[in-house]
């Protein structure tokens, strides 16, 4: 569950595309109930010449708070039944590109009751600002944890069979 269930909810909800879904969702985004200018639509223009259509802000935003609201509330639930909670110290890390929505960690905090922060990696030689964004955060953080799994496996077939493997005949 994430960013795309928000997206085709968007699509539905506001009939318009798919594609035009994700892209008002980046574009116009966020969770906040109220924030300024609630009334105001937002034109969007038609890619096929046709007329162009309006969509309200505050419509924009209910649906995206309440369908990110229901995949934090089932995220909290397995977590409840795994009876992981306890286990969470740190809190929760929101990974993916609609961690970025305005208002969305404290919708997280909300549901989760504890600190809740947008997931970045930690510096990658040099490639850090490029990277250190929470669209990466997942995919970067996985291969770093293989990566740490790989160095503390003893090398396959034993000491042995590596130390004839490097003789020189």
């Amino acid at each position: 569950m994430g960013g795309d269930h928000v997206s085709n909810d968007l699509a539905c909800g506001l009939k318009v595309s798919l594609m035009r879904g994700e892209k008002l969702k980046r574009e116009h985004g966020s969770v906040l109930p109220h924030e300024a200018g609630g009334e105001e639509s937002i034109s969007i223009k038609n890619e096929f010449g046709l007329e162009s259509k309006r969509v309200s802000a505050g419509h924009l935003r209910q649906i995206m708070r309440l369908r990110l609201e229901e995949i934090f509330q089932l995220i909290a639930l397995d977590l409840e039944k795994a009876e992981l909670t306890d286990y969470l110290r740190a809190g929760v890390f929101l990974c993916g590109g609609t961690s970025r929505i305005p208002g969305l960690v404290t919708l997280a905090e909300n549901v989760f009751q504890m600190n809740v922060t947008p997931g970045h990696v930690c510096a990658i030689n040099g490639l850090a600002t490029k990277l250190d964004q929470p669209e990466f955060a997942t995919a970067i953080g996985l291969v770093k944890f293989g990566a740490l799994k790989q160095s503390h496996r003893p090398p396959p077939g034993g000491l042995r069979r590596m130390m004839e493997r490097l003789k020189i005949r």
